[in-house]
């Protein structure tokens, strides 16, 4: 009889014991799902204020860019102004090419944009590039003319690129991008990862 009591009893630790572990098994089963789902939602919240930073971060042109721009390239309509840590810039449209008007922080002319076709480069800088990038494809091609007045050098994403008139061309190949530094006369001066 003993026995069978003392079986009794230890049947019933053993099944308080299990209950307790698989109610601590399904808490801790929880808690892991509250921390994914609070880990998601950092995730966004974190986006997001890196978006309000990126907004905060938006400088407005200074006004003796603006008036610069106006002795540079006179009355221009529908000009599109932005400012940056380094440059103010206008987009505008003369001759019906979308040209860009970079100013350093003085609001000195540093140079001008005007977007090209990747058939405007020489021939055999075409194939250079095709050559030395063969998994890119050419998304698109500007050509910087610097302001001989000034000295300042240009930035592009972020990546410096002297003072030079050239060609730059942005390639990517899905995952990567580059932009490739190319002279008047089709030599490929250098290259950047933008991303």
């Amino acid at each position: 009889m003993k026995t069978k009591i003392t079986l009794v009893v230890t049947m019933l630790i053993v099944a308080a014991t299990t209950q307790a572990q698989i109610s601590e098994l399904n808490n801790a089963e929880n808690g892991l799902a509250q921390i994914s789902k609070q880990e998601k939602e950092l995730k966004q919240e974190k986006e997001n204020l890196k978006n309000e930073v990126k907004y905060l971060k938006r400088i407005e042109p200074s006004e003796n860019s603006k008036s610069q721009f106006e002795e540079d390239f006179g009355t221009i309509k529908n000009v599109n102004w932005l400012g940056g840590p380094h440059f103010d810039t206008a987009t505008f449209n003369q001759n019906n090419q979308e040209v860009t008007a970079y100013y350093d922080t003085d609001s000195n002319l540093v140079g001008t944009t005007i977007g090209k076709l990747i058939t405007d480069l020489p021939v055999a800088t075409q194939n250079k590039l095709k050559t030395k990038y063969p998994n890119y494809t050419t998304k698109s091609v500007i050509y910087f003319d610097d302001s001989k007045t000034n000295d300042t050098d240009i930035y592009i994403f972020d990546n410096l690129f002297g003072d030079k008139d050239c060609y730059l061309a942005f390639l990517t190949n899905g995952k990567q991008k580059i932009v490739v530094q190319i002279d008047d006369k089709g030599e490929i001066i250098n290259d950047k990862i933008t991303q």
